[in-house]
Parts: C-alpha cells; structure tokens; sequence
C-alpha cells in the first residue's frame, strides 16, 4: 500500500473515532438531561428484547420498512389494521401505537426522484445490453412510469413527501408479549403491510416510539401524504392545541380553545359526518367564514345543488362587495373547460410560468376527463387528450411558450370534438381512431345539439378577484 493509501486509511479510521466517540457524548448528555426522570430505572438490552426494571418484557415492531424490491406500505392503504390494533385487550400487557412524521423538503423529495429515475434508466439500459433481442423488462418499466408519477405530484404540490416511523411497543409478561405480537402481526400482514422486528436495534427503536426528542432513521419509511394522512389515525385521539390557527371550537374536558395550525398537517382534508339536519352545511359555512376572517383565505364554495335546510347564499350577502355568488348553467354564468385561468399578478409574466400554467390546465382537464369516463376512461385516451389539447390551442393560435399569444379567444369543447370526429373518420390512424370514437361519442351531450351545448360559450365568465365566491 502506497503512503498516500496509509494516509488516507488513518484518515478514515480517526473520522470514524471521531464520530463514535461524538454519538457516545450526545448519548451520555441525553441520559443526564431531564428526559433520564421519566425513564425507566433500569434497561437491560437484548438482541431481541428489553428487560425494564427487571420486571417487564418489551419487544418492538417496526411497521412499513419495505422489504427488498416492495413497499411496506400497500398504494390503497386504509386505516383499517390500526383501528383494529387499537381494540386489542390483552390481560397481562400493553401495547403502544408511536407514530411521527417528518416533512422532507419539496426540493429534496425531487433530487431523490431524480437520482432514482436515472438508476433506473442505468438498469433498462443494462438489461438492453445484456439481452439485446429480449423482451422489454416489465419491473423496470413499471418503476420507471411510478418515478414519474410520483415527481409530478411532488412537482405540482399535489402530495408532500414525509419520513414516517411507526413503532408498536409491547410490554408486560414475556407469554403475554409474544402472544399479542402474534395477533398484531397477523393483522397488519392481513392488510398487506410489511411489519420488522429490529432485532439488535430494540433498544433503539424503545427510545424512539417514546415523547423524548430522538429518532432512528432505520424506522424511516418515505411516504406521501395520501398515506401520512392514514398513518394518523395511530396518533392520540384527544384534543389537540396549537398556539395559533384555525379556532374549531371548545374542549368539553378542559373549556379550552382547539386552536389547529393547519399548515402543520399532513392532508389538508376535512370530513363532516352527521344525519340529516344536523348541521354539517352550517359548522362548514361557519369554519370557512373563520378562514375569512381569522386567517386572510381566500374561499371557493362549491355546492352541486340547492340546499333548502341553510341560507348559504347569506354567506356572501354578508360579506357584501368581498363576496359573490355564482349560478352555473344554461342560464347562469358560464365556464369553459378548455379556457386556462391565470393570474399574471400571482404566477409572474416569464415564459415559463405560462408553461407551467399550460401544463397544469392539460393535467386538469385530462383529469377531469377520467373521473367523467370512470371505468371507461382507457390508457390510450390520456396520451390521445394530450395530444389533441395541444392541437385545438395551436388551431386558436394560443401557443404553450409565447405568452403574447394568450390574449386571443380560446377554443371551446365543440373545437376540441371537431378534432376527434376528423380522427375517428381517418382509418389509417390505428388505435387512435377507436379513441376518437370513443371520446366523440361520449362527449355527445357537449355537442351543438347536447344538453350542455351551453358551455360552447368561449368566455368564463366568472369573477375571481372575490374573496369568498360561492
């Protein structure tokens, strides 16, 4: 070994001294500090076990570390296994649900997507080489189509991206432990999701399901907030507090004010449940106008048809000349669906905000187009709607890039069906036709003699500058 090599091994092994020594420090500090008061006397630490004052038998799981090549988490995960988990009884132990969330910033959730697509694309071009006359590999394409997926929604701000632990502590008798280990982890394999046990890590993965401020990033489990937002539901269901937020209402308990800093959630989604007359409409009304009011939002109202039980108009009568209410419909105002809604003041003048808002407007009204078709709406239509979105605004000379161009009518939906029924009568297109087809006929009651012909109208007519539009 040459000295440059020496030298740079010592370098290694000092760094390592270095660090060692650094992690021994902070662990010495933290057991010093308060949070030594409210822990255990005594631990004794085994590979697949705690002892806690000699008593008491603790053994950890680690939900959603995926295993090689999987997830530990199933896409249509529901909250069903921690309900049931919750409504476990053992005599003889206990068992604790320790959930917390960590966001990854926007921009780093990016650079990790990057750097996977791009291991990825080294993988299909390997197994290019490597058999070149074979069949495409279906896993790498696959991986590759959810890489994307996922930076888009990343991307647009549709999802967050989060570090999520999710530890299960059971402690009491060992029989007693291991018996409700048993049931937990047949509940959470029967939901499809992956469940560790960290052996050589307990004592680890103890300290971090308990309130002191230290994590492990070996329970790490990268999640969006689709599923951050199912994982908390494991979280405690008493009242919670902020500082500052939205004011929800009284604590019954405490007489207190609930106070929710909505920007600290991982979801943004609310749900009322209640029968008939109990006064959902009015509790929502009533924590919009405090949105209003207390935090400066701007509020969308939508509702799709007349409720007789509450005045929701006087809502926007209240607020007078900062509200409005809109009526759409063949005598109401009017919203075309392929007229891209842009506010110069909020996005900026540059060339590719107008892309960008291009882009997002295709997106939605694709969409759009899939909720509209369902189980209809195949795999060939979103690349066809695509496609054809961008012919109708060339068609109409509004162009993706040249702002300047924005200014001019844009097309409507009878411009939009003209393309699919040229396409649908054109028999050397293939696959395209039958999509055409499709598309053209479903979209018959938007045609000239339709029952939604009104929306044919070039200009939404609606006004956004409101504060509260209903």
């Amino acid at each position: 070994m040459s000295l440059w090599g020496k030298l740079q091994a010592k370098r290694r092994e000092l760094k390592h001294l270095f660090r060692e020594s650094k992690e021994k420090a902070g662990n010495k500090i933290w057991w010093d500090s308060y949070c030594k008061l409210i822990s255990p006397n005594r631990i004794e630490v085994f590979d697949t076990n705690l002892i806690i004052d000699q008593r008491t038998y603790v053994r950890c799981l680690v939900v959603g570390l995926p295993k090689k090549n999987g997830e530990g988490y199933p896409r249509e995960m529901t909250s069903k296994a921690i309900e049931r988990i919750q409504e476990l009884s053992f005599e003889g132990c206990k068992v604790m649900i320790s959930h917390s969330l960590i966001q990854i910033p926007n921009d780093e959730a990016r650079e990790t997507l990057q750097r996977t697509s791009f291991a990825v694309n080294v993988n299909q071009g390997h197994a290019k080489k490597v058999n070149p006359g074979g069949s495409m590999d279906l896993a790498l394409m696959c991986e590759g189509e959810d890489v994307v997926a996922n930076y888009r929604q990343i991307y647009f701000n549709s999802q967050r991206s989060f570090h999520s632990s999710f530890i299960i502590t059971i402690m009491g008798r060992e029989k007693e432990v291991f018996t409700a280990e048993s049931y937990i982890i047949s509940i959470l394999k029967s939901e499809l999701i992956e469940v560790h046990i960290p052996t050589g890590r307990m004592l680890e993965m103890f300290l971090a399901s308990l309130p002191f401020p230290v994590s492990d990033s070996k329970s790490w489990v990268e999640v969006r907030s689709d599923t951050a937002a199912v994982l908390c539901t494991s979280t405690n269901l008493n009242s919670r507090t902020d500082e500052k937020g939205l004011y929800f209402g009284k604590d019954l308990k405490t007489n207190s004010d609930i106070l929710i800093d909505l920007d600290t959630l991982p979801a943004k989604h609310l749900t009322f449940l209640g029968s008939t007359g109990a006064g959902k409409t009015f509790s929502f009304l009533v924590l919009l106008m405090r949105m209003h009011d207390m935090l400066n939002s701007r509020i969308v109202y939508t509702t799709p048809k007349a409720d007789t039980g509450t005045d929701y108009r006087a809502v926007a009568d209240y607020y007078e000349e900062d509200a409005c209410i809109v009526d759409i419909g063949p005598n109401g105002s009017n919203i075309n669906p392929l007229q891209i809604l842009f506010d110069r003041q909020s996005m900026g003048t540059g060339t590719y905000a107008y892309a960008k808002a291009y882009d997002r407007h295709k997106d939605l009204f694709i969409k759009f187009c899939s909720v509209w078709f369902s189980s209809e709406f195949s795999n060939n239509m979103e690349p066809y709607l695509d496609e054809t979105l961008n012919m109708v605004y060339e068609q109409a000379g509004i162009h993706r890039d040249r702002p300047e161009t924005w200014n001019k009518p844009f097309p409507v939906m009878k411009n939009l069906r003209e393309i699919w029924e040229k396409d649908m009568n054109n028999r050397d297109l293939g696959i395209k036709r039958e999509t055409a087809e499709i598309l053209f006929n479903k979209t018959y009651h938007i045609g000239e003699k339709g029952s939604l012909d009104y929306i044919n109208r070039p200009t939404t007519d609606l006004d956004l500058s409101k504060d509260f539009i209903t």
